[in-house]
């Protein structure tokens, strides 16, 4: 029976297979939430290859980048105050450890990494003795573009700043960074690295006599080398500025809902960066209250000449009650790929362990378990204010790298990494050309069972014949429902397409788990 169901609709539905080819910048479009498969495995002597103590306080003092397609680099800082080291690491997939540098540096202040427009070079910006410093850097860690160590712009050396964000955009590194003590003000300094063997610093400014809420700032640069700067003001409004290649503001009218609106504390001690979305022009940033079970994440799509739109904006409170109210305290994320963020806080009352979790970066929802609605999540075995990265292996497997000294209670121990490798599914996408056969309830209907997911984009209906999924419900997008072996449809929208044309093109997306 099954057979002739299939022939006809084969006879019925022109099928065109669109079968993604994974490679590292398309990568795997699903990951298993059920944390109890997940491992941790050792990668001490492999991640670093000298004794380093890791400090375990604010996540503004890590950051990582990747490369190619298979290297990375990763930065961490030491724990001694005055006499401190940032340990600069270029690494492999796997998380072992191709070179490194050390840096001095004064205080837990701020470091950020940027790409560069030659690829394996990366750029490095950060603060010390409250002064601006930058270099660039090769895939052999070396410095590179003739220096020989960080440099630092002659211009506003009396001035003192302490949180720094640098971001590439075509021919141009812009770097924001904000004054201490208060009032906040915010500077701009663009390097022109058009030629690839050099660098000049273009423009370095004041952005106008606005203060701002401290560390609450991010910025963007896109390859048509504009930027975008958000920043909390101490009118507690959000300003976005926009500034083109040469140094050209644009500031919109303050408004009263964005990133960083919601925190209630006025600052905090996070990165605060936004991470591409591969194969988007999309980009997601996730913030977090320092003192608060309070995080948010945004989304927005570049629509080139400095033009954003806001894809999604959504802050949750009190979802990790259990794990204090310092949970984000030390907030890292980063983008897997369109479907999945990941977030990593602290739980206060274990020890500071750290804990991962997930969100979709597209509708800014946070993975839930659909049986008691709680969030997936998975708390590391040993390790406390780790500093974690992800990877791309060749095969498509997703994998955490964490590093701590903060080690089964004992803090400042020597260095610690291991690996979380997470099985993923292969993804497809279809367009299925459906031939006007309708329901007589204006909703297509299946006549079949494959073991795939069917899913109508927009509205309408999804039907599972796997355990191995959790859909949105389409009339309700917050709620997610569990769909069991031979599930049924979960939701129908009256008239979720014009059923009285014969002829449509629909697209549906079918995933399959192998």
């Amino acid at each position: 029976m099954r057979n002739i169901k299939v022939s006809y609709l084969k006879y019925k539905i022109k099928i065109v297979f669109l079968c993604w080819i994974i490679s590292l910048f398309n990568l795997v479009q699903c990951i298993q939430l059920d944390t109890t498969q997940w491992q941790e495995v050792d990668k001490t002597n492999d991640y670093i290859r000298q004794s380093f103590i890791q400090y375990s306080g604010y996540s503004r003092v890590y950051d990582s980048l990747q490369l190619s397609q298979t290297k990375y680099a990763n930065l961490i800082r030491s724990y001694d105050q005055s006499d401190g080291k940032i340990l600069i690491q270029v690494l492999d997939e796997y998380g072992n450890q191709q070179c490194s540098k050390k840096t001095p540096v004064q205080n837990y202040l701020k470091y950020s990494l940027t790409n560069t427009n030659v690829e394996g070079e990366f750029f490095l910006g950060f603060t010390s003795y409250q002064k601006v410093f930058f270099g660039f850097l090769d895939k052999t860690c070396n410095f590179s573009r003739g220096l020989s160590a960080s440099d630092q712009p002659d211009d506003f050396t009396t001035i003192s700043f302490l949180s720094i964000l640098a971001k590439t955009g075509k021919d141009n590194v812009y770097i924001v960074s904000q004054t201490w003590p208060y009032p906040y003000y915010l500077y701009l300094m663009i390097l022109d690295i058009f030629d690839t063997t050099t660098y000049s610093i273009k423009k370095h400014v004041k952005l106008g006599t606005t203060d701002f809420r401290y560390n609450l700032f991010s910025i963007q640069a896109f390859s048509d080398d504009y930027a975008v700067i958000f920043a909390r003001d101490t009118n507690d409004k959000l300003q976005k500025i926009t500034i083109d290649s040469i140094g050209n503001q644009a500031w919109d009218k303050p408004k009263d809902q964005g990133i960083f609106l919601d925190l209630n504390t006025n600052y905090n001690y996070v990165q605060n960066k936004a991470i591409l979305i591969e194969n988007t022009n999309k980009y997601s940033i996730v913030t977090g209250d320092i003192t608060q079970d309070i995080f948010t994440i945004y989304t927005f799509q570049y629509n080139r000449n400095g033009e954003i739109q806001d894809i999604c904006l959504e802050t949750y409170e009190n979802q990790f009650g259990s794990m204090g109210s310092q949970f984000f305290y030390a907030l890292e994320f980063g983008v897997i790929n369109q479907d999945f963020v990941w977030v990593k806080g602290d739980n206060q009352n274990d020890n500071r362990k750290t804990v991962i979790f997930f969100t979709n970066p597209l509708d800014c929802q946070v993975y839930r378990n659909p049986d008691d609605s709680s969030i997936y999540q998975y708390q590391l075995k040993h390790f406390s204010r780790s500093h974690i990265f992800h990877t791309y292996y060749s095969n498509q497997t997703v994998t955490f790298i964490a590093s701590s000294s903060w080690i089964d209670g004992s803090n400042n121990q020597n260095l610690q990494a291991i690996r979380i490798s997470i099985e993923v599914c292969k993804s497809f996408n279809m367009n299925y050309i459906f031939e006007g056969y309708w329901s007589n309830e204006n909703c297509y209907e299946n006549y079949y069972k494959p073991d795939i997911i069917q899913k109508i984009t927009d509205k309408c209906k999804i039907k599972l014949n796997s355990d191995y999924f959790y859909c949105k419900d389409q009339s309700d997008s917050k709620k997610i429902t569990s769909l069991n072996q031979n599930g049924e449809f979960i939701s129908c929208n009256q008239d979720c397409f014009p059923c009285h044309k014969k002829d449509m093109l629909f697209k549906l997306e079918i995933k399959k788990c192998v």
